[in-house]
């Protein structure tokens, strides 16, 4: 075994180095960067297919004492040669690359939130009282800010602030423009945003985390994937139910939390089911 530089170049010279004419499989785990190794290996012409394995069913089903790279790759080798890879969904690039702009847009608008949440605090670590609007960070909010009387370090770092936030707003809007207009004529979109809670944000980003629906045998297999349902421990005759489960889409997840939240107030239905529950 030998290692190969994470090239195109590298990786096609290798494989012509074991023989002319001859087609490969190969398979790799997911991880931060998985999606480079996976590009490259799909486009080089002796790769007949390229297999995406689940790391934790990996372990439960070969566990090693011993963890390296030689042996995850040894023990990856034998799996895919007996064909029992645990396999993980791979969408296409095109819809890949969608994706992360859409976890791109969804990153801002996180920093978007702390970056309010430091102006709040520097606003009450001064005893200033925001006037009583309905957002504090609308025309008239951001008027009172600009003028608000503030120390001279204070009122530095508050400019810096809303400057920053004005930055994001702006990129948060560019992104959601691009957004919308490649998922124009996507008609899932269109049934997601029928339901309550669910709007432009929210249903591009389910309608592309799951894409293909028929690749679920059943709705519980979706659950399970959405991270929607609790952890389950079994001893004897007892069975235990705990919090939700660790291995998800944690999108899909947030997604559909953060949605379900925002149906309870848009919604009569949702908001009496909720009550129920």
């Amino acid at each position: 075994m030998s290692r190969v530089p994470k090239t195109p170049f590298a990786i096609g010279l290798f494989l012509n180095s074991l023989g002319e004419g001859l087609r490969y499989k190969a398979v790799l785990e997911t991880g931060r960067n998985w999606g480079v190794t996976y590009d490259i290996l799909e486009n080089i012409p002796s790769v007949e297919e390229v297999l995406l394995a689940n790391p934790f069913k990996v372990k439960a089903i070969a566990y090693a004492f011993l963890k390296t790279d030689t042996v995850d790759a040894t023990t990856l080798a034998h799996l895919l040669r007996v064909n029992y890879i645990p396999k993980v969904y791979v969408p296409p690039k095109e819809v890949r690359v969608i994706k992360y702009l859409i976890r791109h847009r969804t990153f801002l608008v996180a920093i978007k939130t702390r970056i309010k949440n430091r102006i709040h605090i520097i606003l009450e670590r001064n005893h200033i009282l925001t006037p009583q609007v309905t957002d504090l960070f609308g025309q008239e909010g951001r008027r009172f800010m600009e003028n608000v009387i503030l120390p001279e370090t204070e009122r530095y770092l508050l400019s810096k602030h809303l400057r920053f936030l004005e930055y994001l707003e702006r990129e948060i809007k560019e992104s959601s423009d691009l957004i919308k207009e490649e998922l124009r004529e996507n008609e899932g979109i269109r049934l997601l945003k029928t339901i309550p809670g669910i709007g432009d944000v929210f249903a591009s980003l389910i309608a592309l985390e799951i894409y293909d629906i028929n690749r679920f045998s059943d709705y519980r297999k979706l659950w399970s994937y959405s991270g929607l349902v609790p952890s389950t421990y079994a001893s004897g005759k007892r069975v235990y139910h705990g919090r939700l489960i660790k291995y998800c889409n944690k999108w899909l997840r947030w997604a559909f939390v953060e949605a379900a939240h925002t149906s309870i107030r848009s919604s009569l239905y949702f908001a009496q089911y909720y009550d129920s529950v």
